[in-house]
């Protein structure tokens, strides 16, 4: 009962008004091991019962860790991954409320870590549908009639207006970095890290994600640097690189372990 009251107590999952009763049942089911995602299961399950609706969405950047095992626990699921600029993911984590104190490389080790799941989502051919976000807001109608056919929905050019009904959308605590919900899309909201964004971490983004930003499609470009400042940042990035290696790898296993669980 005690990993239930932990999640009773999270402010964001309070939201949801989960009878008590439920979270008592849950807790007389939970396996031994890692129960992150049976919580997660009857968490989401509960809440998609009572919308209504046909589908259900979740939009959280460290689903990405655990697609495989997610997509074996629900195997009509479809996974939409969105993909930004590293460097302009890194200036909004530098100013958002929540991530601001955070380290800069730390969050470059996390992006990383998180590109990496992805490939190893990729590798099991589990149905994906990847679009950049700098095409999303540039050809927007264009982009969500292809999402909206991968997902086996109706497109609506309500969709296009979703601003009209924002405060159904985040929650008052979100809006200091959800403010852009509120507004019709930002067709000029990307590329502000060549401006923005200090030189020794785009520096360092670019050097640890060297490979990703080919395979992403983004071309990379020179960075203005003395020979200290490159020595300095470039032993950082393989600090950073081996960090989120190491992750990748445990993260790796660990879903594989949940999988093999669930052949045995």
């Amino acid at each position: 009962m005690a990993q239930a009251r932990f999640l009773q107590a999270d402010r964001f999952i309070r939201r949801l008004n989960i009878p008590e009763a439920k979270w008592q049942k849950w807790a007389q089911q939970v396996p031994e091991g890692d129960s992150r995602l049976y919580w997660f299961t009857r968490i989401l399950s509960d809440v998609h019962s009572r919308t209504g609706k046909p589908i259900i969405g979740v939009k959280e950047p460290r689903a990405i860790e655990w697609l495989v095992p997610l997509s074996r626990l629900f195997p009509q699921s479809k996974i939409l991954h969105i993909v930004r600029d590293p460097r302009d993911v890194l200036l909004s984590k530098l100013r958002a409320g929540w991530s601001r104190n955070r380290p800069p490389a730390l969050h470059v080790a996390v992006h990383k870590y998180q590109l990496a799941m992805w490939h190893y989502a990729e590798s099991h051919s589990l149905p994906m549908l990847t679009i950049h976000y700098e095409n999303l807001i540039r050809e927007s109608e264009t982009v969500l009639r292809k999402v909206c056919q991968f997902l086996g929905v109706e497109y609506s050019p309500a969709m296009l207006t979703y601003y009209t009904s924002a405060d159904t959308l985040i929650h008052k605590d979100e809006a200091e970095w959800k403010g852009n919900v509120t507004r019709p899309v930002l067709t000029n909201n990307a590329g502000k890290w060549r401006q923005e964004l200090p030189k020794s971490y785009q520096y360092l983004m670019q050097t640890v994600l060297n490979e990703d930003f080919k395979t992403l499609g983004m071309p990379l470009e020179p960075v203005a640097l003395s020979i200290g400042q490159r020595l300095t940042w470039w032993i950082v990035a393989q600090v950073v690189q081996a960090g989120a290696w190491g992750l990748t790898r445990y993260q790796q296993w660990k879903c594989n372990r949940i999988l093999h669980i669930a052949d045995s």
